[in-house]
């Protein structure tokens, strides 16, 4: 999946990522994606935690953080919290990797760079040999979304990066009200191109959280215990879309839902998109500054530098509930 480039990628003007809805706007409107701002940020905040100067300011500016510390006792919690939450499944691990066969002898990551990604980040600390840490990355990503995200990255060549910063996301739920099996059958699903094909939709009719106007219809579709839901949008004039009010003016009424099931899967890069919208310093291979609060041990010739973001996602909704993955 790429990311959608089209015109000039200096047109591109971002204040800051207001909420996460904004992503959205740059997706692909050829396929089925699913992307996870979550994840995206968490990953991108194990990178500010080991930047400094204008590096740290660029990534922090995006995603609208004005405390990094105050983020960080904040993402403390929230694992804490969704690790807590018995009723659905919601798991959130992070780990850095530092490839041994570039870093030499004397490089490790900074011991205060370690400890802070422990302590807020609950994120392990691997060193490995350039021809296992891909290998060893990617069992890793693929235990921690429950089998879901597999080869993230490519084992078959030596890996030529020095470090990998990672985040994992998985999540089970089943619905509070499950979907009745034999109220399943095939209708037809229009894709945003008008192009109609038969698949399998699901049945309800019950009180729901919804809302409506003349750009979008919105439903609130609750997981047992009720403290998740997932939300589902259908728009009828996508530009104009305001989720944020809609999200704060819903109404609980009886509604006729049917609703495909589906499942997609999708890997993208992010690091162009990035670039674009403000995050320059930390990709730019002479002026990064992560070396010195990120690793320690004899300076290294190289200066260090966000080389590619990447993620990989998962999702499969059906009758019971929703199973779903990033990294």
């Amino acid at each position: 999946g790429e990311v959608k480039q089209e015109g000039n990628a200096e047109e591109v003007q971002v204040e800051k990522m207001k909420n996460d809805f904004e992503l959205l706007k740059y997706m692909t409107d050829e396929k089925n994606y699913m992307v996870s701002p979550f994840s995206l940020r968490m990953a991108m905040m194990l990178a500010a935690n080991g930047a400094e100067g204008n590096t740290q300011k660029e990534i922090l500016d995006l995603f609208g953080i004005e405390n990094l510390n105050a983020y960080n006792e904040k993402t403390k919690e929230l694992i804490k919290r969704y690790h807590e939450t018995e009723s659905v499944q919601l798991n959130i691990a992070n780990s850095i990797w530092l490839n041994g066969s570039i870093a030499g002898s004397n490089v490790r990551f900074a011991k205060e760079y370690e400890e802070l990604i422990a302590n807020y980040y609950e994120g392990t600390s691997q060193i490995e040999d350039e021809n296992h840490i891909a290998k060893k990355a990617n069992q890793w990503v693929e235990e921690k979304t429950n089998g879901k995200i597999k080869n993230m990255l490519d084992e078959s060549e030596k890996a030529d990066f020095l470090a990998l910063l990672i985040n994992a996301l998985y999540f089970k739920g089943q619905w509070a009200n499950e979907f009745e099996k034999d109220a399943t059958y095939p209708e037809t699903f229009t894709d945003r191109n008008q192009k109609e094909t038969e698949i399998d939709f699901m049945h309800q009719t019950k009180k729901y959280d919804y809302y409506e106007d003349e750009n979008m219809k919105m439903i609130k579709l609750p997981y047992k215990g009720y403290r998740t839901a997932m939300y589902v949008v259908l728009p009828t004039n996508e530009g104009k879309m305001d989720i944020e009010n809609a999200l704060g003016n819903m109404n609980n009424c009886k509604v006729e839902l049917s609703m495909p099931k589906f499942k997609t899967e999708y890997s993208l890069s992010f690091a162009k998109l990035l670039q674009q919208l403000g995050i320059k310093e930390a990709f730019h291979q002479a002026n990064a500054k992560f070396k010195n609060v990120m690793f320690k041990g004899v300076q290294m010739n190289h200066n260090v530098f966000i080389q590619d973001v990447l993620q990989k996602t998962f999702i499969e909704v059906d009758e019971q509930g929703t199973e779903a993955a990033a990294a």
